[in-house]
């Protein structure tokens, strides 16, 4: 992790997805618990947030162990060539799978899997081992753990990690498919 300044009390921090996020982790993390957060559904609006002054930063995802580029953060950094980085964090990824109850026969019973599709390419052994379960891409690993807890449906599920878990009150039915234990996701934080 390299050095961050130290943050204002107040400091409006954007990042892409829904409370409970990843990058909400890694942004708290870096900046400590005085931040205003400021989730938005897509890197596109964390950019745009960061150029209108929306925002004071921006944290985002650039790189995965085990997925590789955050393509989507890249495009937009290259769009966007004056911001600065004035941090780094590389945040352990622990991804599960949530659902409504830990009630023994809940894994038995999912049979659709939302997450982001980053987190999807990092539970690939999961998946493959599991073909009776369809996964599907959503927005975010937090939001797909709110909408699974929304639509009140034992047969859906989301991968995540346990701040989601926690923020929505999910139950993990299957701990730790990500690929490998080594996984690691790098965040920015940008500036103007």
């Amino acid at each position: 992790m390299r050095a961050v300044p130290a943050a204002d009390a107040g400091q409006r921090v954007a990042y892409q997805g829904e409370p409970g996020a990843f990058s909400e982790e890694a942004a708290l993390g870096m900046l400590g618990p005085g931040i205003r957060l400021a989730p938005h559904a897509d890197f596109a609006g964390v950019f745009r947030a960061l150029r209108t002054g929306a925002c004071d930063a921006i944290v985002v995802p650039v790189e995965n162990s085990l997925a590789g580029r955050v393509e989507a953060v890249q495009w937009e950094r290259a769009r966007n060539p004056a911001l600065r980085c004035d941090g780094e964090l590389t945040l352990p990824i622990e991804l599960h799978l949530l659902g409504l109850t830990a009630d023994p026969q809940a894994f038995a019973a999912v049979r659709t899997v939302w997450s982001h599709p980053v987190a999807l390419a990092q539970c690939r052994k999961f998946i493959a081992r599991h073909g009776r379960m369809q996964f599907e891409a959503g927005h975010d690993t937090a939001g797909s753990v709110r909408l699974v807890m929304a639509a009140g449906d034992p047969r859906r599920a989301a991968i995540a990690g346990r701040r989601a878990a926690l923020r929505y009150g999910a139950a993990i039915l299957c701990e730790h498919i990500e690929d490998r234990a080594d996984n690691r996701t790098r965040f920015l934080l940008l500036r103007r």
